[in-house]
């Protein structure tokens, strides 16, 4: 069998088969947060607080409250006094949230990559001695896994909180701040995404482990497509020669050929780019001051006006041609003509 019958036959099996949703990052995950477990027990000081301006009220509180002791929630008062970060210890050990109610307090250690290593024994001795005066006294190790954890304090993981939290969010999104529930639900994807797997797609596990050869067939015809263009575009740029003392040329991303060309004022650069399908040069100033003003006032301008603005300049050369059929001389003398335009 011909390799392009393989082929053939690869794509139309392939085309056949259900593909996996692309997983898209979270804003949160885009801003590559700094100290992700500082960011994130700040957001849940955010939520926790019914006083902050995210109108969801006691979400938060009672969800908590319910993965904790559902009956207790009934009675509990779900409002908040003060919401700590990083509550201090007499034993300088700091506790990451500290949530006061006027009848009870909720301690809350927030782990998601770092392992359980915090003294709970010290937390729970300074929250019942400062908050004795509180009927309820909640001890909670929030995280992505189970945590061991001992005395009053409880584990309870994200997976458990979030899907109880989804579950009450509906009776208070009517009157919530949409901007923050934009939020709320960016961080709680982000989080599950530290714990959660995308389901497997098996029929195209099995296509991969079925057709591996040929695939790697296919990728390595490839390649070596590819690397016939950027060795064309090599030769090219050594063809491509320019008079002016001022131009460095160097290439990018090894398809385009840079020409750069530095005057007083500005820093003047052509991009010659080329594709298995195209070839494209394009004219342009690089810190993009003045643009036009800096190039119309060119040689190559001033000779004609036959060129195409572009979104950063001028479209000196834009063509469909497969990249085994350019005439290198040809194209070479093109653009070194060109080239040699670009003075005062």
């Amino acid at each position: 069998m011909s390799k392009t019958i393989l082929f053939d036959k690869l794509f139309s099996d392939f085309n056949g088969i259900k593909k996996s949703n692309e997983r898209l990052p979270t804003f949160m995950e885009i801003s590559k947060y700094p100290h992700f477990e500082n960011v994130c027990s700040n957001i849940l000081n955010f939520y926790f607080d019914t006083k902050q301006p995210h109108k969801l009220n006691d979400l938060f509180l009672k969800t908590l409250v319910q993965c904790l002791d559902n009956d207790l929630s009934q009675t509990i008062t779900l409002e908040t006094i003060n919401c700590h970060r990083e509550y201090g210890t007499s034993e300088n050990k700091r506790i990451d949230l500290v949530i006061e109610t006027p009848d009870s307090v909720i301690a809350i250690e927030n782990k998601i990559f770092h392992w359980l290593h915090n003294d709970l024994a010290v937390y729970e001795d300074c929250i019942i001695k400062r908050f004795s005066a509180k009927t309820n006294k909640l001890f909670v190790v929030l995280s992505i896994k189970n945590e061991n954890t001992y005395g009053a304090f409880t584990s309870l993981t994200y997976d458990t909180f979030f899907s109880k939290l989804k579950q009450n969010l509906g009776f208070y999104a009517v009157n919530t701040n949409n901007q923050y529930t934009t939020f709320l639900l960016d961080f709680i994807k982000t989080i599950e995404n530290h714990y959660k797997m995308e389901e497997t797609n098996k029929e195209m596990f099995d296509f991969l482990l079925k057709n591996t050869q040929t695939i790697d067939t296919l990728i390595n015809e490839r390649n070596q497509l590819l690397n016939q263009v950027n060795t064309m575009v090599w030769h090219l740029s050594e063809k491509i020669q320019v008079e002016a003392k001022n131009v460095k040329k160097w290439l990018y991303q090894k398809n385009t050929i840079v020409f750069d060309f530095t005057f007083e004022t500005c820093i003047i650069s052509v991009d010659v780019t080329i594709n298995y399908q195209s070839i494209y040069a394009e004219l342009f100033v690089r810190q993009n001051i003045n643009t036009y003003e800096n190039l119309n006032a060119l040689q190559l301008l001033k000779n004609t006006n036959s060129f195409t603005k572009s979104a950063r300049g001028y479209e000196l050369h834009n063509q469909k041609i497969n990249f085994f059929d350019i005439n290198q001389d040809d194209f070479a003398n093109i653009m070194t003509n060109l080239l040699n335009q670009i003075k005062y």
